[in-house]
């Protein structure tokens, strides 16, 4: 998922160890929603180039089935040996695949028609050299997707600092990029029509942390993201909702 480093081997090791954790999370009904809508309200921009999609730091490949009436081909990478085993178990159906890959080592044998990034960036020692590579997997035209932690609303900040402290499966050395560092970054890499978007007002919490008492937690997640459905569509929230929102999207085209 990341460029050969200390911090990267770390960060696979880690992602090993809590794999059964990490594929738990979209089998859990309240999860499950939030961590679906994440993914679609992160394709929003790619409208129609969604024919062949790669996903670089794939986990246990739910995208594949959140997303299956939008592509053609599904492509799915990481660097876990055991989420891609997982990923393969569960995911198996034609024009889905799945391979243990570095991002910084990584050579498709095609082009895709997007590719996106949900968490990633910012376990990357290098995410504009990594995002140069990236737009090298994707036609001209498409879509390079990420959807990023950020550092807007200081109350957030300080739950995932947090959360540093008290959560052993939570990585302890990941940043969160402002919305002007994402756009920067998108841009060094050479990408163009880049848009920034906040995500996740309520519903990023169910997405992140496996919750206990499903039964109640479920209905409340599937309010959350009606919730966040409604106040993504706000007039300014493109503005105003940096302040606000845990997350943003940051979208870009390849020349």
């Amino acid at each position: 998922m990341s460029i050969k480093s200390d911090r990267a081997e770390t960060d696979r090791i880690l992602h090993d160890r809590i794999s059964e954790d990490l594929a738990r999370k979209d089998q859990l009904p309240a999860q499950r929603l939030a961590r679906q809508f994440r993914l679609s309200q992160t394709f929003k921009n790619a409208q129609a180039h969604t024919s062949s999609i790669l996903e670089i730091g794939c986990g246990a490949g739910f995208s594949a089935e959140y997303l299956k009436d939008t592509y053609k081909t599904y492509k799915g990478i990481d660097h876990s040996s055991l989420l891609i085993a997982a990923a393969s178990e569960l995911h198996s159906a034609p024009g889905v695949t799945f391979e243990v890959a570095d991002i910084a080592t990584y050579k498709p044998k095609t082009q895709f028609d997007s590719t996106f990034l949900i968490g990633v960036l910012h376990h990357l020692d290098d995410p504009v050299g990594n995002l140069r590579r990236v737009t090298q997997f994707v036609s001209s035209g498409g879509y390079v997707l990420a959807n990023e932690p950020q550092p807007g609303n200081p109350i957030i900040t300080w739950a995932r600092a947090l959360r540093k402290i008290t959560d052993n499966n939570y990585s302890s050395d990941q940043v969160e990029f402002t919305a002007t560092e994402l756009a920067a970054q998108f841009q060094e890499a050479g990408l163009i029509d880049i848009t920034i978007t906040p995500q996740g007002f309520f519903s990023t919490p169910f997405a992140e942390v496996a919750m206990p008492l499903q039964s109640i937690m479920t209905p409340i997640s599937r309010i959350a993201c009606a919730l966040d459905n409604i106040i993504e569509r706000l007039p300014g929230v493109r503005t105003w909702g940096r302040w606000l929102s845990w997350n943003i999207v940051v979208s870009g085209n390849v020349p």
